[in-house]
């Protein structure tokens, strides 16, 4: 499950609803694999073009489930 959300963060996206629910496992030929679901309140946290990173942002209203967000999200920064 780390691997798979260090690809997306690799790829300039964080998740932001990281929880149990949303992994997966394959079926069939795809069994042995863990599969990431859910992407509806994702973003991208850096321009791959200019390599900037996106500005700090605080007072904002919490997404994703409660029991499952970081301390800064409760803290009402992005």
């Amino acid at each position: 499950m780390i691997e798979r959300i260090k690809f997306v963060h690799e790829n300039f996206h964080l998740h932001t609803d990281i929880k149990p629910d949303n992994f997966v496992k394959g079926i069939y030929e795809n069994e042995n694999k863990i599969f990431v679901i859910d992407f509806g309140l994702s973003k991208k946290y850096k321009s791959q073009s200019k390599g900037t990173h996106i500005p700090f942002k605080t007072n904002k209203i919490m997404t994703g489930t409660a029991c499952y967000c970081s301390i800064n999200t409760h803290l009402r920064y992005e």
